[in-house]
């Protein structure tokens, strides 16, 4: 029997400092930033990363996390993973964002009943102060955030911190193996998660020095080329919204964002950009 904790054995208060509780207002990065405009809600459709649930499954699955241990996702956004964990799986979830407009959506969807909003599983923080105590969680969760860390070294000792011995680390991300063209860098990098993306070799050597145990490696890249594909096919219709006056496209050329997705799904199928799945433990 697992022992049920109050939320003062988990939280660490003097971490969230003037990140707090979904109320609170603290600045989020250009990147939460872009993802909390309506347009791009709209084609995410709450799903913020390739693979959408099915890999999300399939990364809990791989991280052998039983009912009612404690989980916290990092860079939740709208909080769907953070749902799924709690309904399928029955894991103590939480979800930490930097962006509060993602956070405060959370209030209307995140329930444990009728009239029962779960926004206090919700903290907005960075990664790199997460508001846990030490040893305090079982797992560790990041989907397609962790290249978007300024200091991703920083991250993972947090999430080391955190973890409890035996703990799991469940993470995706886009991986960058080629370098691209200085105008599709520039187009892309700053919402495709390629800022700080690194190559195969790359997330290996930082996951060694931060004192992690990779498990398993594996290429998800299907769901990177089905996103792109349906981000194409939304765009479309999301023009058409746009002339009736449902959504503003604030100065975006449809046909230029084809051209560049375009460009995006050739490196993915030439492998010079791909996005994988690592299962890892604290060593």
């Amino acid at each position: 029997m697992i022992p049920i904790l109050s939320m003062d054995d988990l939280i660490d208060s003097d971490r969230i400092g003037v990140a707090g509780p979904v109320t609170s207002g603290a600045a989020s990065s250009c990147c939460a930033e872009f993802y909390q405009l309506d347009w791009v809600r709209h084609l995410a459709q709450d799903c913020f990363h390739p693979g959408g649930e099915a890999l999300t499954r399939r990364t809990l699955k791989a991280m052998q996390l039983s009912a009612g241990q404690k989980i916290v996702d990092v860079g939740c956004a709208t909080g769907s993973s953070v749902r799924l964990m709690k309904k399928e799986f029955g894991l103590v979830a939480f979800g930490v964002d930097p962006g509060l407009d993602n956070l405060l959506s959370t209030s209307a969807a995140a329930t444990e009943g009728p009239g029962s909003p779960l926004t206090s599983h919700f903290i907005q923080a960075e990664a790199a102060r997460l508001p846990f105590r030490s040893n305090a969680l079982d797992g560790v969760l990041a989907e397609c955030t962790f290249s978007l860390f300024p200091d991703q070294i920083a991250a993972l000792t947090e999430f080391r911190r955190v973890l409890k011995p035996g703990g799991a680390l469940g993470l995706t991300d886009m991986s960058l193996s080629c370098e691209l063209p200085a105008d599709l860098e520039q187009q892309l990098a700053p919402w495709t998660c390629l800022m700080n993306a690194r190559s195969e070799a790359g997330y290996r050597k930082l996951f060694d020095q931060a004192g992690f145990v990779l498990h398993a490696c594996e290429d998800e890249s299907e769901g990177l080329l089905s996103m792109i594909g349906q981000l194409k096919r939304k765009l479309l219709l999301l023009a058409a919204g746009s002339i009736t006056g449902q959504f503003e496209l604030p100065g975006i050329e449809v046909d230029e964002i084809h051209y560049w997705l375009d460009q995006f799904r050739d490196r993915v199928l030439t492998r010079g950009i791909r996005y994988l799945h690592f299962n890892l433990s604290p060593g």
